[in-house]
């Protein structure tokens, strides 16, 4: 029995498996909020974080299956998304066990990854990982916690990437612009810890499908990033790790 009474928002097409998976949540003390259609999430999303809903009133937890029965939409999609205006942890559930969507899911902005069926000690064990590591972060709550999670993202203590304009801005009105998918690769960074992302599976992220091996696209766009980076300040590097990606440092 867990001891924070956590809110737990399952995502999935399958309602009778979200049925037995809630109620076996509920037993071991999780409020759990269901939801079959994965196009009601982001709009609800998107209001909670424009409309300043207090932090006590938001899922502690999403927990999204990664395929969601529509083809235009993956839960990774639905997962990054959520991410651009909540401030919440997101464990995905999937039937597949490849290593590339377990890969771009955890680069995409997924704190964990879970083969389903999943057993239940397991998953639970998930949830109060990614509980203990968010309450461990500074946390703002209140419209001023939803509106600069859905804006920025800090850098350091005086830099911050726009999310809107898609720049990093400085507190002495330095601001360096990026493109969209510069933007979107820097915020990948910051979805892991330590700040690391692979080639491929930075490229599934950013592309929507698998990155053939003499593919330099992402390199390319590593190489311009870092240019930039270092123009907001030199002390921000991007450090090639051979044979195994790309590690941010800020300082």
């Amino acid at each position: 029995m867990n001891n924070n009474n956590s809110v737990l928002m399952l995502v999935d097409d399958d309602p009778v498996y979200t049925r037995i998976l809630s109620h076996q949540l509920k037993n071991r003390g999780y409020q759990c909020l269901v939801c079959n259609d994965a196009t009601q999430v982001l709009p609800s999303a998107q209001a909670s974080s424009l409309n300043g809903v207090m932090d006590s009133e938001l899922p502690d937890v999403f927990i999204l299956d990664y395929h969601l029965g529509n083809e235009s939409q993956s839960g990774l999609d639905l997962c990054r998304q959520i991410r651009v205006y909540l401030d919440r942890p997101v464990i995905m559930l999937s039937t597949d066990d490849t290593t590339d969507i377990k890969v771009s899911c955890l680069n995409g902005g997924a704190d964990q990854y879970i083969v389903k069926p999943c057993d239940l000690e397991e998953l639970v064990a998930r949830i109060e990982v990614v509980n203990r590591n968010r309450q461990r972060l500074p946390r703002v709550s209140g419209h001023q916690g939803a509106a600069r999670s859905a804006m920025t993202i800090p850098l350091s203590e005086t830099f911050r990437l726009d999310r809107q304009s898609h720049s990093i801005i400085g507190d002495n009105g330095k601001s360096v612009p990026l493109t969209e998918k510069e933007a979107a690769l820097l915020e990948l960074f910051f979805c892991q810890h330590p700040h690391f992302i692979n080639r491929y599976g930075a490229f599934q992220s950013l592309y929507g499908y698998e990155m053939d091996p003499s593919n330099r696209s992402i390199d390319i766009l590593i190489s311009r990033l870092r240019r930039k980076l270092a123009t907001a300040d030199p002390s921000f590097r991007i450090r090639t790790r051979r044979g195994e990606g790309y590690e941010l440092s800020l300082g």
